[in-house]
């Protein structure tokens, strides 16, 4: 006998996200899936039925639905064979960059009308069915956009900002229905994206009627945008993972972040509560003169994230067993030295750890905000780990400096800072109490160049280090799972 599929409507799936997933459905192994694909111009669903090749027929329709035309959604509705909708995906989207001085009410009326009112169109239509089954899924592609503001972005954002508050409404009375609401909040991805979106180019006669500086901020802007997507723009199978994820979870969450954690930039906005100094570093950030400046300026700002990242080689024994620790700070007027030291009990060998730490080819595969890793020997014969750490909207690239002593000791000082004036990390490792365990000493001394940073960094840092916690325990279950226990002990502090 054949399971029943569950019926997924997706919007937006001409190209992108919306055409990645509808294809990863259908081609579910298990036929679980019955997928239909809507687009508002059918002329262009070409990419899609390339990609499929013909082999879907049963668990792919494809189906001309424009979000701004309530008919069209109807429509759309009753070509449902199965006559109801298990999954709704709301994805489809549009976006608008340009000095706003610049839009017309037109164009910015467009934007609201796709991105929020044909989205909440879109769950008027689909909602009343849901509500009297008893039971479904609704999820939204959203955006960091959403999450915090962007300059020359003002009507994208506010319609993205719009979409979050009314997600968040619903997913509170939803819950009644068993019906579960969940945003995917995606930075830049590798999609059409950018060819889509409507943008004063540089060299329209209209960037004429700006004053000079709004002009320069706006070309500055502009290559920040261009290497933002270059260098930290994720790939849509990236995103299809994180929306699979919250499709086949028996308890999906009202967040994903498709960078596996919560930006920093919106721990800073909430890190301090008048927001200014959020938006001082959000300016430096976008319009430095100098991109790398900038990039740097924004790893500043996000303070313990650049202790997390510039010693990313130092994380995993974040995720051991505290036995005792402490921060130690010294508030003066000008920044000072911080120390932080931690000592913890592992279930596993000093060999196994070691082998974790010391292996940063593969950061990249499980870290957050790692993009790329890899070792490499300097001409004096040091290792030394690169790597290039990223998220919305700048990355950056560093290099440590490593030497080790085989499965007792690994030592990392960073050379190439702008942001510090010191930065070095030491583990040890020593066998532990019970057979198949160690103890892990754990420490790092780093001083800031700025006093805003240190500082930022005693706000945040127990957040961002629980984030590579995360990130570090997962990966040794996955890779030790079969040779510990399954049932552990709560850690003792």
């Amino acid at each position: 006998m054949h399971s029943v599929k569950k019926v997924v409507l997706i919007t937006g799936c001409s190209s992108g996200i919306g055409l990645s997933l509808a294809v990863r459905l259908a081609s579910d192994p298990g036929k679980k899936y019955k997928v239909y694909a809507t687009m508002r111009d059918l002329d262009k669903k070409q990419r899609l039925l390339e990609s499929v090749r013909g082999l879907h027929k049963d668990t792919l329709d494809i189906l001309q639905m424009d979000v701004t035309d309530r008919t069209s959604i109807d429509r759309a509705k009753v070509q449902v064979q199965e006559g109801h909708v298990d999954i709704l995906v709301c994805n489809a989207g549009v976006g608008l960059m340009g000095p706003l001085e610049l839009q017309t009410v037109e164009v910015m009326r467009r934007v609201m009308e796709v991105n929020l009112f044909g989205t909440l169109q879109t769950f008027q239509t689909f909602l009343p069915d849901m509500k009297s089954r008893g039971g479904g899924r609704i999820l939204v592609t959203g955006s960091t956009g959403g999450l915090h503001g962007l300059p020359f972005s003002e009507v994208y954002c506010a319609s993205k900002f719009a979409i979050e508050g009314a997600c968040e409404c619903l997913a509170v009375l939803l819950q009644q229905f068993n019906i579960h609401v969940s945003l995917v909040e995606c930075g830049p991805v590798n999609t059409d994206f950018l060819l889509n979106l409507h943008r004063t180019e540089p060299g329209d006669p209209l960037l004429d009627a700006l004053d000079p500086l709004t002009l320069r901020l706006y070309q500055t802007f502009l290559q920040h945008c261009g290497a933002m997507f270059q260098n930290v723009a994720q790939d849509t199978d990236d995103i299809v993972k994180v929306f699979l994820d919250a499709i086949e979870s028996p308890e999906p969450a009202f967040r994903y972040y498709t960078n596996g954690s919560v930006p920093p930039l919106v721990k800073l906005k909430t890190a301090l509560p008048d927001g200014l100094e959020y938006i001082r570093e959000i300016g430096k950030i976008t319009f430095a003169q100098d991109l790398e400046e900038a990039h740097q300026e924004h790893f500043g700002s996000c303070g313990s994230l650049l202790l997390s990242s510039r010693t990313l080689p130092l994380a995993p024994f974040s995720s051991v067993r505290l036995s005792r620790g402490f921060v130690h700070l010294i508030t003066a007027a000008h920044p000072q030295r911080i120390e932080h030291f931690e000592s913890r009990t592992l279930r596993y060998t000093p060999e196994q750890i070691y082998d974790i730490v010391a292996n940063v080819d593969q950061y990249s595969c499980f870290v957050p905000w790692c993009k790329a890793s890899r070792s490499a020997r300097s001409r004096n014969g040091h290792v030394l780990a690169e790597l290039t750490v990223g998220f919305p909207p700048v990355f950056e690239r560093y290099v440590s400096e490593l030497s080790h002593v085989p499965n007792h000791q690994i030592r990392a000082v960073c050379r190439d800072s702008s942001l510090f004036h010191h930065l070095e990390s030491v583990w040890s490792f020593s066998p532990g109490p019970a057979p198949d365990s160690c103890i892990v000493d754990f420490t790092v001394s780093f001083q800031f160049k700025s006093l805003l940073h240190s500082q930022l960094a005693a706000v945040i840092f127990k957040e961002v280090a629980r984030e590579i916690v995360s990130a570090f325990e997962s990966r040794a279950a996955e890779l030790y799972r079969n040779t510990i226990s399954s049932t552990k002990q709560p850690p003792k502090f």
